[in-house]
């Protein structure tokens, strides 16, 4: 008595070549024919676009005051120097930013300062351009009180005027 094949449900997979089953083997056959095309055939070549790097900054310099000027305190004054043109220029008192402006397009920038108390201060530049940015050296100004003015004591002296004669021709 032989015993019957088992019946397979119609979803299951038959891997032998007679009757195989083709939704089942389709995905395998297909992943491997994909791999063997990919490892065959030559890779188109893909042209790499570098951009040149830009330029490098203008150096970032304050040119006045010169460093360690005697200024007074309280009295207003200009800071000025050079940066990369067109470049964001930022002024810190520290880790504090003052102020902010644009250099000209000669790189040339101005900040007007005034209200510093007296005492020896530390200033920094820094420009932004194209992403990157350029520190100046730190600048250290002292500032002292005003001093009161010499009181100048003149002598106070006559100045000798015409008297009118009263029988004068001239009148």
């Amino acid at each position: 008595m032989s015993t019957p094949a088992p019946i397979l449900p119609p979803w299951a997979p038959r891997y032998w070549i007679p009757g195989y089953d083709t939704p089942s083997l389709a995905a395998p056959v297909l992943l491997a024919v994909v791999l063997l095309l990919l490892a065959v055939l030559p890779t188109p070549k893909v042209p790499i676009v570098r951009r040149p790097p830009p330029p490098p900054l203008a150096a970032t310099l304050i040119t006045r005051p010169i460093p360690g000027a005697v200024l007074i305190a309280g009295q207003a004054f200009d800071l000025a120097g050079t940066a990369q043109p067109g470049g964001t220029v930022r002024l810190y008192y520290g880790t504090r930013i003052l102020s902010q402006t644009e250099a000209a397009a000669d790189g040339s920038f101005q900040f007007q300062l005034s209200r510093f108390p007296a005492g020896i201060h530390s200033l920094r530049v820094e420009a932004v351009a194209h992403g990157r940015s350029q520190w100046s050296t730190e600048l250290q100004l002292r500032f002292e009180a005003a001093r009161p003015a010499a009181a100048v004591k003149a002598k106070i002296t006559k100045v000798p005027t015409k008297k009118k004669v009263a029988n004068s021709p001239v009148h």
